[in-house]
């Protein structure tokens, strides 16, 4: 019994400092909740200590002068310092970099010979070690509530910024596709952007460019599994420094915190797991990132995500909001049940699908079965966008709530030869996106914008339309929509896009395009180019560049004048889980 109650000691001790090491805030969890969680890290831990007394116990034939109950104190704080390291102060760093290990030899090392020290002493006062867990568990939860935020003006709108991972424009009602109610009312209440060019085919360089206003040709972020590190000039910094309450929920992993998305943001959730709160643990955070691929971290359907931002709301104050809500349902490969699966047609030879998409799916011959399935995904999330606007109506907010909705890439259905794919192309099918804006008493309902815009251009309307000032240095490459949504009349402007075909190479090889709504013109990394007259052939299918010194020329001069000032390509880490992850995402080939 002596034993059992020390090993629950230390255990309590373990599991009230690693919720207030662990918690960033606002982590929107029950007390019960807490309870579970506290609990879950005390019985976790209270076992490790037992084995590190079975072990204690097992080198007593050594005659090792050890002090009782050093190991059993020593391995389960060296355990969680390890976890800790690897999975949070340096999560971002490569498996095999040597400062890591070295650093986690330190941890280890230190732990070991501190609870071997201070093994006696803990026998004498395990009552006081579970006291002291007991308040660190208390500060965590009072943590969890804390304020500090500034005042801010009482008549700004709340913002809520949805993008959709994957959605080309021509699968929404509201662009001639298929019913979408939710987001076809959505169109009817607010502005419809008939040409938003997106400035990446791929999800964490679009997403940055929405963010910051800056687009990736000059960031140097072409691909996904590139570290932000400490990122400056994203939306949420300036929202939250207004005094705004920023909230973001995320579905994939492109845009998982240890890419650094999470900076900005109070609260942020990338809760992945089925069950929420439980990856606060490190025992459960170690055992994903070993047992999983990619770590677990790859994606959650859009109805946990949206449910998550629900409790936000519910528990939310007057103060305004600036809250990011990412749905990645209609990413591939498109998920349907098994039995669905099943009756898949597979009589013939098998479509050309990506190597990513699980076995199953690819003896799959027919490219309708596969349309309806990505319809499927689409009608996920515009169930989703209704049940925000449902919880925006609810909490009876949303007169006095812009939401902006983008996506940030389209998706190739067959075009090109390529079978339901994105990110290898800067053609149409991947960079036309649908771009909804519903702002009352600022945006006159219905009005659809003809004109060609990017959406880099998103970041300057978002603080616009919050009423925010963007923090310094501002982005010369984007420019405000809001005026174009109050009638003004509108130019087209060129819009330049960017993607790289192979990905965690130390220079990735980049290719760009620049488009108007009549041309489009593709640079390719390995020198030749593409020209396309989109107003007679906007399939993009006939390619016009000849093979002409002159126009060769004239074309390379063309792209250099644009690219000027363009930044590095920053390189992507070799962290074997995030490859992994990606892999399964369809980013590595």
């Amino acid at each position: 019994m002596r034993l059992a109650g020390q090993a629950l000691s230390i255990g309590v001790f373990a599991a009230g400092a690693e919720l207030w090491l662990r918690n960033p805030g606002p982590l929107g969890l029950d007390t019960a909740e807490w309870l579970v969680l506290g609990s879950l890290g005390t019985v976790m831990t209270a076992v490790v200590c037992l084995v590190g007394k079975g072990v204690e116990k097992g080198l007593d034939f050594l005659r090792l002068p050890l002090p009782p109950d050093g190991l059993a104190l020593g391995l389960p704080v060296a355990l969680h310092g390890a976890i800790w390291v690897r999975f949070g102060w340096l999560a971002t760093w490569p498996a095999t970099e040597p400062k890591l290990l070295a650093a986690l030899a330190g941890i280890v090392g230190l732990a070991m010979l501190a609870g071997i020290l201070a093994g006696r002493w803990l026998a004498e006062r395990s009552g006081a070690v579970a006291l002291c867990g007991g308040l660190l568990f208390c500060a965590a939860v009072l943590n969890a509530a804390r304020d500090g935020l500034p005042e801010v003006f009482p008549d700004a709108p709340n913002v809520v910024f949805i993008t959709l991972d994957t959605v080309r424009m021509d699968s929404l009602g509201a662009y001639g596709g298929p019913s979408t109610p939710n987001l076809d009312a959505l169109a009817q209440e607010g502005v419809v952007f008939e040409q938003a060019i997106a400035t990446a085919p791929l999800t964490q360089a679009s997403h940055l460019a929405m963010m910051t206003g800056v687009p990736p040709f000059v960031s140097g972020v072409v691909s996904n599994g590139t570290y932000l590190g400490r990122y400056p000039g994203l939306v949420q910094h300036a929202f939250g420094a207004a005094g705004f309450e920023t909230a973001g929920f995320v579905s994939g992993f492109p845009l998982h915190h240890r890419f650094g998305w999470d900076q900005g943001f109070r609260y942020f959730d990338d809760d992945f797991g089925r069950y929420r709160g439980l990856r606060m643990l490190g025992f459960i955070l170690a055992a994903d990132a070993v047992l999983l691929p990619g770590g677990g971290f790859r994606e959650r359907i859009g109805a946990r995500t949206v449910a998550q931002f629900e409790r936000f709301l519910k528990r939310h104050d007057d103060r305004p909001f600036f809250a990011w809500i990412h749905l990645f349902d209609a990413h591939a490969p498109y998920e349907v049940d098994f039995p669905t699966l099943n009756r898949a047609p597979r009589n013939g030879p098998p479509l050309p699908l990506p190597k990513y998409w699980p076995r199953p799916y690819r003896s799959i011959t027919s490219v309708e079965w596969l349309l309806e399935s990505y319809a499927r995904e689409i009608a996920r999330v515009d169930a989703d966008v209704g049940t925000v606007m449902r919880a925006l109506e609810s909490k009876g907010v949303a007169q006095n709530t812009v939401v902006v909705v983008v996506a940030d890439h389209g998706e190739s259905m067959t075009e090109h030869d390529s079978y339901f794919d994105h990110g290898q192309h800067l053609y149409d099918a991947s960079l036309r996106v649908p771009l909804i804006v519903r702002a009352p008493g600022v945006a006159q309902p219905g009005l659809r914008v003809p004109c060609q815009l990017s959406t880099v251009d998103v970041a300057p309307s978002l603080l616009e339309l919050g009423q925010v000032e963007a923090l310094e240095p501002k982005s010369p490459y984007a420019h405000s929509f809001v005026s174009l949504m109050q009638g003004e009349d509108c130019v087209d402007r060129e819009v330049l896009s960017s993607t790289v075909r192979t990905r965690f190479v130390e220079s990735p090889p980049v290719d760009h395009s620049t488009r108007m709504p009549d041309t489009k013109l593709i640079r390719h990394q390995q020198g030749w180019f593409e020209r396309y007259d989109l107003a007679n052939d906007p399939g993009e299918t006939n390619n016009l560049v000849t093979s002409s010194p002159e126009e060769l020329e004239a074309l390379r001069v063309y792209f250099e004048e644009r690219l000027e000032g363009a930044g590095v390509p920053i390189e992507m880490g070799d962290d074997v889980a995030n490859i992994e992850a990606m892999r399964a995402l369809g980013y590595v080939e």
